[in-house]
């Protein structure tokens, strides 16, 4: 039987790394040669709990729990990925808001966009997040990459946000 400390330090590693991988563009590849392996490992699991848990006795609590254990740790890989991604998608767009909230109060007091990020008073980095900005004329753009091999772009032109993936 697995020890509960060793339960838990396998659910945290798996759940750390659902955090952070999703933001690799390395690991993104990996993981999309790696989706049907995955999803058949977490089948076959899904089916091994639920026998056991229908003949469950005291004598196959062992299996139990390590059946439980493997179940929850394909699932944390395969959930925090999302949430993950939804928090830095949050982040950034709250971030995104602020800049471009930003660049229309300087195009207000100055008649023009900067032509430097730069000359806001503010960085381009925050965290992690890097972002773009494109002067063109009297419009500019802004972008940053939201998740591994995913451009996220904002044009003041259209006001519209739009994500380009690897093959766009």
């Amino acid at each position: 039987m697995t020890k509960p400390k060793a339960q838990y330090f396998i659910l945290i590693t798996v759940s750390v790394l659902g955090l952070l991988l999703p933001h690799s563009d390395r690991f993104i590849i990996i993981f999309a040669f790696l989706f049907i392996p995955i999803a058949l490992t977490l089948l076959a699991l899904l089916i091994y709990f639920f026998a056991i848990t229908l003949g469950y006795r005291k004598s196959n609590r062992k299996k139990f729990v390590n059946g439980r254990t493997g179940l929850l740790a394909i699932l944390l890989l395969v959930v925090m990925p999302f949430v993950s991604v939804f928090i830095l998608d949050t982040y950034s767009k709250y971030i995104s808001n602020q800049l471009i909230y930003e660049l229309e109060a300087y195009k207000k007091q100055k008649g023009e966009y900067p032509t430097d990020i730069q000359q806001l008073g503010i960085a381009d980095t925050f965290g992690r997040v890097k972002y773009i900005y494109y002067p063109h004329n009297r419009n500019y753009a802004l972008s940053y990459k939201s998740r591994g091999t995913v451009t996220t772009k904002y044009e003041n032109h259209d006001k519209h946000w739009r994500h380009y993936g690897w093959n766009d």
